[in-house]
Protein backbone atom coordinates (compact mmCIF):
# COMPACT_ATOMS: atom_id res chain seq x y z
CA UNK A 1 0.00 0.00 0.00
CA UNK A 2 1.17 3.19 -0.53
CA UNK A 3 1.77 6.14 2.25
CA UNK A 4 -1.88 7.74 1.40
CA UNK A 5 -4.10 4.91 1.87
CA UNK A 6 -2.16 4.09 4.95
CA UNK A 7 -2.95 7.49 6.07
CA UNK A 8 -6.43 7.21 4.63
CA UNK A 9 -7.21 3.89 6.91
CA UNK A 10 -5.18 4.93 10.19
CA UNK A 11 -7.43 8.29 9.77
CA UNK A 12 -10.82 6.36 9.52
CA UNK A 13 -9.80 3.63 11.83
CA UNK A 14 -9.14 7.21 14.48
CA UNK A 15 -12.58 8.44 13.85
CA UNK A 16 -14.17 5.09 14.61
CA UNK A 17 -12.43 4.85 18.29
CA UNK A 18 -13.37 8.24 18.83
CA UNK A 19 -16.87 7.64 18.02
CA UNK A 20 -17.03 4.57 19.88
CA UNK A 21 -15.47 6.54 22.86
CA UNK A 22 -18.06 9.15 22.46
CA UNK A 23 -20.92 6.99 21.85
CA UNK A 24 -19.72 5.33 25.63
CA UNK A 25 -19.99 8.36 27.33
CA UNK A 26 -23.34 9.80 25.51
CA UNK A 27 -24.60 6.38 26.91
CA UNK A 28 -23.35 6.39 30.36
CA UNK A 29 -24.62 10.40 30.56
CA UNK A 30 -28.08 9.14 29.94
CA UNK A 31 -28.18 6.35 31.92
CA UNK A 32 -27.15 8.56 34.92
CA UNK A 33 -29.88 11.31 34.06
CA UNK A 34 -32.73 8.42 34.40
CA UNK A 35 -31.85 7.13 38.12
CA UNK A 36 -33.61 7.23 40.63
CA UNK A 37 -35.08 11.23 41.51
CA UNK A 38 -33.69 12.69 44.87
CA UNK A 39 -36.60 13.23 47.67
CA UNK A 40 -36.57 16.82 47.16
CA UNK A 41 -37.31 16.49 42.98
CA UNK A 42 -39.64 13.86 43.29
CA UNK A 43 -41.76 16.00 46.09
CA UNK A 44 -41.68 18.84 43.56
CA UNK A 45 -42.65 16.48 40.88
CA UNK A 46 -45.79 15.12 43.40
CA UNK A 47 -46.69 18.96 43.64
CA UNK A 48 -47.24 19.37 40.13
CA UNK A 49 -49.48 16.20 40.16
CA UNK A 50 -51.50 17.12 42.75
CA UNK A 51 -52.47 20.15 40.67
CA UNK A 52 -52.59 18.37 37.49
CA UNK A 53 -55.04 15.76 39.38
CA UNK A 54 -56.91 18.62 41.08
CA UNK A 55 -57.79 20.17 38.38
CA UNK A 56 -58.70 16.94 36.34
CA UNK A 57 -61.08 16.28 39.20
CA UNK A 58 -63.09 19.58 39.44
CA UNK A 59 -63.16 19.78 35.52
CA UNK A 60 -65.15 16.26 35.32
CA UNK A 61 -67.44 18.30 37.43
CA UNK A 62 -67.84 21.15 35.65
CA UNK A 63 -70.86 21.97 33.39
CA UNK A 64 -69.03 23.72 30.60
CA UNK A 65 -65.78 22.21 31.28
CA UNK A 66 -64.67 23.12 27.60
CA UNK A 67 -64.89 26.80 28.76
CA UNK A 68 -62.51 25.84 32.10
CA UNK A 69 -59.59 28.51 33.00
CA UNK A 70 -57.73 27.23 35.91
CA UNK A 71 -54.85 29.06 38.14
CA UNK A 72 -51.08 28.27 37.50
CA UNK A 73 -49.29 26.46 39.88
CA UNK A 74 -47.71 29.57 41.30
CA UNK A 75 -51.55 30.99 42.39
CA UNK A 76 -52.52 27.44 43.77
CA UNK A 77 -51.49 26.31 47.42
CA UNK A 78 -50.21 22.88 47.21
CA UNK A 79 -49.56 20.91 50.86
CA UNK A 80 -48.89 17.13 51.78
CA UNK A 81 -50.56 16.44 54.49
CA UNK A 82 -49.55 14.18 57.56
CA UNK A 83 -51.20 10.56 55.81
CA UNK A 84 -48.88 8.82 53.91
CA UNK A 85 -49.35 10.20 50.11
CA UNK A 86 -52.19 12.84 50.69
CA UNK A 87 -52.19 16.13 48.63
CA UNK A 88 -54.26 18.92 49.60
CA UNK A 89 -54.78 21.52 46.87
CA UNK A 90 -56.48 24.91 47.25
CA UNK A 91 -57.04 26.90 43.85
CA UNK A 92 -60.12 28.76 41.60
CA UNK A 93 -61.28 28.26 38.11
CA UNK A 94 -62.41 29.94 35.78
CA UNK A 95 -65.54 28.73 33.75
CA UNK A 96 -69.13 28.97 32.28
CA UNK A 97 -72.25 28.07 34.04
CA UNK A 98 -75.18 26.78 32.86
CA UNK A 99 -76.44 30.50 32.17
CA UNK A 100 -72.97 31.24 29.93
CA UNK A 101 -71.53 33.75 32.20
CA UNK A 102 -67.83 32.97 33.32
CA UNK A 103 -67.53 32.83 36.85
CA UNK A 104 -64.91 32.08 39.39
CA UNK A 105 -65.18 28.67 41.46
CA UNK A 106 -63.05 27.89 44.41
CA UNK A 107 -61.88 24.49 45.37
CA UNK A 108 -60.42 22.38 47.90
CA UNK A 109 -59.08 18.90 46.92
CA UNK A 110 -57.81 16.45 49.15
CA UNK A 111 -56.24 13.43 47.14
CA UNK A 112 -54.59 10.44 47.70
CA UNK A 113 -51.87 8.81 45.66
CA UNK A 114 -50.83 5.23 45.33
CA UNK A 115 -48.32 4.28 42.95
CA UNK A 116 -49.31 6.09 39.58
CA UNK A 117 -52.83 5.98 40.65
CA UNK A 118 -54.76 9.40 42.23
CA UNK A 119 -57.66 9.00 44.00
CA UNK A 120 -60.22 12.21 44.84
CA UNK A 121 -61.11 12.01 49.01
CA UNK A 122 -62.98 14.91 48.93
CA UNK A 123 -64.07 17.75 46.55
CA UNK A 124 -65.17 20.76 47.97
CA UNK A 125 -66.58 23.48 45.31
CA UNK A 126 -67.97 26.85 45.99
Amino acid sequence: MNRKMELFFLACALSVAVFVVYMFFAIDTTLKSTAAPTPASTHLGNKFQAKAMADLFVKERLKSPSTANFASFNEAEIRELAAPNTWEVYSWVDAQNVLGATSRTWYLAVMRTSGDKWYLQSLEME
